[in-house]
Formats: C-alpha cells, sequence, structure tokens
C-alpha cells in the first residue's frame, strides 16, 4: 500500500472553505509493473484513469544496475561474477539497496567486501554511484515509460501544462 502526505500551507486560507483541485500524475513502478495513474480528487483520491507497460518495473531497474556492477567488477578485477550464485545474489541486494538510496540521495557507495576470491586473494566490490550515472544507465527503461505517461495524460483528458504534481513512487 502506498501512502501519500502531501503538505499545504493554510497560512491565509480557512480550512473549511479550502478545495483543493490539484492535477497529479502519478507514476508507479513495482516489481514488474509500470502504471501511471491521474488522480481526480486528493480528498478523496478518485483515479481518472490508468496506463503502464505490464512489462517494465522496478525489477528491470535492479537487473541494469546489476548488469554494471558484473561488467565493471571484470573491467576492474578481471573476475566474471555471472557464474558465482553468492556473489549475484550479493550484487542483487546492492542494487535493490542503490536504486532505494538514490530515490533519496544524489549518490550512494556499493561496498561489497569479500565478494569473491582467487589465487592472489579476495575481491572486494567498492563503487560510487551518482544519480546521474543511474539515470544514464536506465535510460532506456526510462524512456519506455514516456509512451504510456502521454496516453494516461491523454485518456484523462488534459494536457501536460495541466499536470501540477509528478509522483514516482
Amino acid at each position: 500500500m502506498l501512502t501519500y502526505r502531501l503538505e499545504l500551507s493554510l497560512s491565509n486560507l480557512e480550512a473549511e472553505n479550502l478545495v483543493l483541485r490539484q492535477q497529479a500524475l502519478v507514476a508507479s513502478t513495482n516489481e514488474s509493473l509500470f502504471e501511471d495513474t491521474v488522480p481526480q480528487d486528493w480528498i478523496e483520491l478518485k483515479v481518472k484513469t490508468t496506463n503502464g507497460d505490464t512489462f517494465l518495473g522496478g525489477e528491470d531497474f535492479d537487473n541494469d544496475l546489476l548488469e554494471f556492477l558484473v561488467s565493471e567488477f571484470k573491467r576492474t578485477k578481471g573476475i566474471d561474477l555471472t557464474k558465482d550464485r553468492l556473489a549475484l545474489w550479493r550484487l542483487r541486494e546492492a542494487a535493490e539497496k542503490a536504486n532505494i538510496e538514490l530515490s533519496s540521495t544524489s549518490q550512494t557507495d556499493i561496498k561489497l567486501p569479500f565478494i569473491t576470491t582467487n589465487a592472489s586473494g579476495a575481491k572486494h566490490l567498492n563503487i560510487t554511484l551518482t544519480i546521474t550515472n543511474f539515470e544514464a544507465l536506465v535510460d532506456n527503461l526510462i524512456e519506455r515509460t514516456r509512451n504510456p505517461c502521454k496516453s494516461c495524460l491523454k485518456d484523462a483528458g488534459i494536457s501536460v501544462k495541466e499536470v501540477d504534481e509528478v509522483l514516482f513512487v
């Protein structure tokens, strides 16, 4: 369940006379679905329309980051982690965590000590990932959200200029 908390400044308004008229586009990804919702009324949330890509979800963003981590480790250490199930499991967890952290900060450190070993000893993964780098990694996925967003707005009968808020959750 998603809970939204929108703060309003009521400094010059009387609460009983307040009528909230906002158009918002809510974009949500879960493990397997990207969907857009245009709420009709924030006080009593009504959905005008929904649209989405059932083949695009949060796991896709994690997978792109996972592939980047694997390729970066191979590039810097010369070791392919794709055949190491434990390393892949730890990398997947780190990718999910980094994805979450980047929703509230401009960069995150991905540190996985002892990710694997070879004849020369233990190997560690240490990567700093910025939101800019992450956005570049997942640009193809972000592009896939464009048409569902446009369709959702069209179905709701509103233009981009009429949208007051965009919430990506």
